[in-house]
């Protein structure tokens, strides 16, 4: 299978805690005949997270804060697991049925600590919205006091932690105003917690507001669903398909506008947006602090998206707090075992080997930009290759290493047959973070 991956790199410094959301569309409407699932890992001191649908890893590797797309099943009853473990029959939430209906749609969440996890079930109501109103959904994830969330022009009160009260279940639900800021606030104290002022609550769409982290550590994770998402999620003719990687070591958040509407927000450092479908042709992108494109930091800036293209647009660090794109094309193919794309785009870092297993990947691979090619222009740190199916633990090295012993950074990974791998060394050279991100082909691509 052919795959084709673009990084558009540039950098950027934004400001406020939320989690990527997609701008829903009124049409097209679900089919009538899927059911739809997302999962929501919101333990703050819980590992990666896995989900197991019939005894099966369907999603890995999900991070804290992070909440995945519609997955569209057939309907009918499922066992579903929640953990960190590889093993199902290890997993902390273990599993439990779930009827899916044709039409619905429904959120499991993983709550609580890492020793004592739990697994909300959350029935969403994805119908038509009132005319000139928004839908919210708010779950409070903070083990503790109940508290009141602000979401444009409504508001939720006493929601308690799941399970905390016998009749409450830790999540409320119902049509709101639109209007400006989500926020949320001590129940009985009327002290603001957590708050995005900037987010704009817009009339026809579908939110997830929760309320995450600890009493002294709050955060807020805003989802607003795209209902074009709920189509079948593999690759189609007369399609480009985008995603967003945060690679900026600022942790600061980031936005991107096309054609002036943000449809992208919240997305945190180290964190890679799905492949969003995009008609072929020339949009205008722009990135900025919030949700107003007049504040963009960068852009806009013309960028075409071929029919048939990939393309993951990186922000990072350039060392000299400047914006720089960079282009690196990628054509991997591999009869068997997994395609990786490996990236190195510490501004400033060593050249590095990278490693599954004992297997070398890569030997002496450059950042971007380090140092210039006898026939012009810039080594773009990146190199194509490809890794046999099995768990491993991805390492990064010093260059020209022997063995992966006294690794610099470790990921440990499971590739699988047919998977495609972006893996990204970013960062600074005083704190580099390794990146891994799994595209499966039977979900998010075509054969």
């Amino acid at each position: 299978m052919r795959k084709f991956l673009t990084l558009m790199v540039v950098l950027i410094v934004v400001v406020f805690t939320s989690i990527s959301t997609f701008a829903q569309l009124e049409l097209p409407e679900p089919a009538p005949d899927a059911a739809f699932v997302r999962i929501a890992h919101l333990s703050s001191d819980t590992p990666p997270v896995k989900a197991f649908v019939n005894g099966t890893a369907t999603i890995s590797g999900l991070q804290f804060g992070s909440v995945t797309r519609w997955l569209d099943m057939a309907p009918g009853t499922y066992e579903f697991a929640l953990g960190s473990k590889s093993d199902p029959a290890a997993a902390e939430v273990p599993a439990f049925s779930l009827d899916l209906a044709p039409g619905s749609f429904t959120t499991l969440a993983a709550i609580g600590s890492a020793d004592a996890l739990q697994g909300v079930v959350i029935p969403e109501d994805f119908s038509r919205i009132s005319t000139g109103q928004a839908r919210a959904t708010v779950v409070n994830a903070i083990n503790g006091a109940p508290v009141n969330f602000s979401v444009g022009g409504g508001s939720f009160e006493y929601v308690n932690f799941p399970g905390a009260v016998a009749s409450a279940d830790g999540w409320a639900a119902g049509e709101v105003a639109p209007g400006a800021g989500v926020a949320v606030i001590g129940f009985g104290s009327g002290a603001t917690l957590v708050e995005d002022a900037d987010r704009e609550i817009a009339a026809n769409h579908n939110y997830l507001v929760a309320a995450i982290g600890t009493s002294d550590s709050p955060h807020l994770v805003v989802v607003d669903t795209d209902q074009a998402e709920f189509s079948t999620p593999n690759f189609a003719e007369g399609e480009a398909r985008v995603r967003v990687a945060h690679f900026s070591a600022a942790t600061a958040p980031l936005q991107i506008f096309k054609d002036g509407v943000v449809i992208l927000s919240g997305l945190r450092y180290g964190s890679v947006t799905r492949f969003l479908p995009f008609q072929p042709g020339t949009y205008e992108i722009a990135v900025g602090p919030n949700s107003k494109i007049a504040n963009a930091l960068v852009g806009p800036v013309n960028l075409t998206f071929e029919d048939g293209g990939f393309y993951t647009l990186a922000v990072i660090d350039d060392g000299n707090e400047g914006v720089d794109w960079v282009v690196l094309n990628d054509n991997t193919a591999v009869d068997e075992g997994a395609a990786v794309t490996v990236y190195h785009g510490i501004v400033g870092g060593p050249t590095v080997d990278v490693w599954a297993g004992d297997v070398k990947l890569v030997e002496g691979l450059a950042p971007a930009g380090s140092f210039q090619l006898p026939a012009g222009g810039f080594n773009d740190g990146v190199s194509e290759v490809s890794a046999a199916a099995g768990a491993v633990t991805v390492s990064v090295t010093s260059a020209f290493a022997a063995s992966p012993e006294n690794a610099l950074l470790s990921h440990d990974v499971e590739f699988a047959d047919g998977g495609y791998y972006l893996i990204a060394v970013v960062g600074t050279p005083d704190e580099p973070r390794l990146v891994v991100q799994h595209v499966d082909p039977a979900v998010d691509l075509e054969d």
